[in-house]
């Protein structure tokens, strides 16, 4: 099942609960798509047995003016995000609708303290002690292939019938590299 039929299902009110982005908290929320609105909670992931912090979804996003852009353009662009990035106004009410967290996030305190959703959102997502989802990829990612290539560089450094025990005495090492458990 995709992501638009799983999110239907939710809004019909025949699913306790979905994994979405926050950024449908708008359609969510809107009466004539959802019979849900008003019934919506954000939470944190489960921590599990193996985890010290909660893991959220927090991923950088932004914008960026390429290289080739001709510098008249630049400029309006550079205009144009500068007045996006200052209106407060135009910020809260693109949360409001969509459920997109503003990217000025010095208004985030501000709107946690008038929105319970907001609040919830940053008590599940915005978490400074939380292990967010593509940093810990990444360090997962580099820790196996890191042990990876240790195991196969003491490998092909030994002699040649010795490569089949070294690698597998490695397996369990790249395996718990590629959970973050080493």
């Amino acid at each position: 099942m995709a992501r638009n039929e799983a999110n239907a299902i939710f809004m019909a009110g025949d699913a306790a609960f979905t994994l979405v982005d926050s950024t449908h908290f708008g359609e969510f929320s809107d009466p004539k798509r959802s019979k849900i609105v008003g019934n919506i909670g954000m939470a944190p992931f489960p921590v599990g047995p193996r985890a010290k912090v909660p893991t959220s979804w927090n991923e950088i996003w932004g914008w960026a003016i390429p290289i080739g852009v001709p510098a008249e353009k630049k400029k309006l662009v550079k205009e144009m995000l500068s007045a996006m990035m200052s209106d407060e106004a135009g910020q809260i009410e693109m949360w409001k609708k969509t459920g997109g967290p503003p990217p000025n996030i010095k208004l985030w305190p501000k709107i946690a303290a008038e929105d319970k959703d907001f609040a919830a959102l940053k008590h599940a997502v915005f978490r400074p002690e939380a292990d967010h989802t593509l940093g810990l990829l990444l360090r997962r990612v580099a820790g196996r292939a890191q042990a990876y290539s240790d195991a196969v560089i003491s490998a092909m450094s030994g002699k040649r019938e010795d490569i089949g025990k070294v690698l597998q005495d490695n397996v369990e090492k790249v395996r718990r590299a590629g959970l973050g458990t080493n």
